[in-house]
């Protein structure tokens, strides 16, 4: 069967609620957009070592690997690890889900997950030699494919050292990688059609937000991952075959935010200091100067040295 778009219409207590294509179109008009696009859909029910599966697929996607999605949830994360030890997602496959309730973000953060934002988790396999030289650098890859896919609808994207994009020093999109038993999961949220609040976060060094289908461009959430996944696994297979890992950050360098700029640094709990940020070690920490000394950081929160606007 070639790839193909599934609800999955099971519960998995304590971490999904089941979907079939009205409840999904229930839960926000661009979800309503996306089953409309993608009918007729057909019932299936397959048996997987004794046990049964309910979905609903749709054929009308001709990306690289199935894309599963779920009702509300605790995170994608956690979605995905149960289908993949269900053997029901395969490497470059992925996760969307309606809502969260338990999101993360930096610093394990509670991340907001109002229904019609994208939140998804992709399965990505670093099968090789070449590609397994790109393991530790997996958030930075991700950034430069999103990256690549705004710049692709037009917006002037930076990434954001280690793990977000953002669009005129505002947060459009955060990344978190995970790895466990060997796997690497890439959780990936964008702000599709509404922000948090700019009073939402009291630490400064939190950017206000920015959100997609204000900024000139009106995306649904399949027709987004689509396009993510489709153009994203092509990248990253060019990446991993033709450059070296050196080659590949020397080029990140060119789109990354406030780079050769002076920035805000927070290290843990210490007091925050200003430097000069001058790019990506070899093994993916920042590169910064810092009273005439090079340096390199490896967990961090940074942020402009001038204050962005709230609104």
């Amino acid at each position: 069967m070639k790839p193909g778009i599934f609800l999955v219409d099971d519960d998995k207590e304590g971490v999904f609620s089941g979907i079939n294509p009205e409840t999904l179109a229930d839960f926000h008009d661009v979800w309503k957009c996306d089953v409309s696009l993608l009918l007729p859909w057909n019932f299936h029910q397959e048996t997987i070592d004794g046990k049964k599966h309910n979905t609903w697929h749709s054929q009308g996607y001709n990306g690289p690997a199935n894309i599963w999605i779920t009702g509300t949830c605790t995170s994608s994360m956690e979605v995905a690890r149960v289908l993949i030890q269900e053997k029901r997602m395969a490497p470059w496959s992925s996760v969307l889900v309606a809502r969260q309730t338990a999101g993360r973000g930096q610093r394990k953060r509670s991340w907001v997950s109002p229904a019609g934002n994208i939140y998804g988790t992709w399965f990505w396999a670093f099968d090789g030699e070449k590609a397994s030289q790109y393991r530790h650098l997996a958030s930075l890859l991700a950034g430069d494919i999103l990256a690549s896919v705004f710049r692709e609808m037009n917006l002037d994207v930076a990434v954001k050292w280690p793990n977000d994009i953002v669009l005129d020093n505002r947060k459009l999109c955060g990344i978190l990688v995970e790895e466990r038993g060997g796997r690497v999961l890439v959780g990936i949220g964008v702000n599709l059609v509404s922000a948090p609040e700019a009073g939402l976060f009291q630490d400064d060094f939190v950017l206000p937000a920015a959100c997609l289908n204000t900024s000139g461009t009106s995306f649904t959430p399949l027709a987004f991952w689509e396009k993510l996944v489709t153009v994203g696994k092509e990248r990253f297979e060019r990446i991993t075959t033709t450059m070296s890992p050196e080659v590949f950050l020397a080029n990140l360098e060119t789109s990354m935010a406030w780079i050769d700029a002076d920035i805000r640094v927070r290290v843990g709990t210490e007091a925050p200091f200003v430097a000069r940020l001058l790019g990506v070690a070899s093994d993916g920490g920042l590169k910064i100067l810092r009273d005439g000394h090079v340096e390199v950081i490896y967990t961090a929160t940074i942020r402009p040295l001038e204050p962005i606007a709230r609104f």
